[in-house]
């Protein structure tokens, strides 16, 4: 499993970076440190950590990733390290899921929403702030106005 996985992350890594290059201006220049671990690696270990049973990730990199799987990623960080590193994999461990894990609908969709409300719904009529925006909607725990944030 581990093998496969990171064989689609490295591809996907490698595709991304292709595309990313055609759309840069000038020189590409590394500002910071280069890392020792390749965005792929971070991206693996993050989604092993889902797969090992482990409830903590911190436990789960030290006791397990450094421990056991030396010789799977010979440039391993230290811990402390690694989620300074976590930052740089956030947008495409995003964009890897969403290209190519992202299943099709099947008609039942559960869509987490969030009210933000902005004024009391008795003043609705009265506020001009977010006039357009804001609308009359209802949540588990009742009427409000405001704007749903999907």
């Amino acid at each position: 499993m581990l093998v496969t996985i990171f064989y689609q992350t490295d591809e996907f890594c490698k595709f991304l970076e292709k595309k990313t290059e055609l759309n840069l201006i000038g020189e590409r220049k590394n500002v910071g440190r280069k890392s020792q671990l390749e965005i792929s690696e971070i991206m693996t270990i993050m989604i092993m950590f889902h797969y090992s049973g482990y409830q903590c990730f911190k436990w789960y990199y030290i006791n397990h990733v450094l421990k056991y799987q030396r010789a799977d990623f010979p440039n391993l960080v230290g811990y402390t390290r690694f989620v300074e590193l976590q930052q740089y994999a956030l947008l495409p461990m995003m964009l890897f899921f969403k290209m190519t894990m992202a299943g099709e609908c099947t008609g039942i969709s559960v869509i987490d929403s969030m009210p933000l409300r902005v004024c009391h719904i008795k003043r609705e009529y009265s506020h001009k702030t977010f006039k357009g925006v804001a609308k009359k909607g209802k949540t588990s725990t009742g009427w409000f106005f405001g704007v749903i944030h999907r």
